[in-house]
């Protein structure tokens, strides 16, 4: 009826979604930028190069949301797998502008 549905919609509205308790202990990244650098003829950080380009370094400008994130963990790619980070490199932020 009419009247639930006026009590549904003040149910959603008065009591916000929250992030998951298992969401807020790891970290997430909110992405602004991303460039891929192909690995070397001779192979990047001494690891052999492929020959289908499909090896290198993906350089990100990103915002860490939720926990820290470490240089020592893997990061997991949906789609793609988990990776190791090469290096952390904190920027100021320019307040959005």
């Amino acid at each position: 009826s009419a009247q639930d549905a006026a009590q549904l919609i003040r149910h959603l509205a008065e009591h916000p979604v929250s992030v998951p308790h298992w969401r807020q202990q790891r970290p997430a990244l909110l992405v602004e930028g991303a460039e891929f650098r192909p690995a070397e003829a001779d192979g990047e950080q001494g690891q052999p190069s492929s020959s289908s380009g499909s090896t290198g370094t993906l350089c990100l400008t990103a915002y860490v949301r939720y926990a820290g994130l470490s240089a020592n963990q893997l990061v997991h790619v949906p789609g793609a797998g988990d990776f190791q980070i090469l290096r952390i490199e904190g920027l100021q932020d320019t307040g959005g502008t």
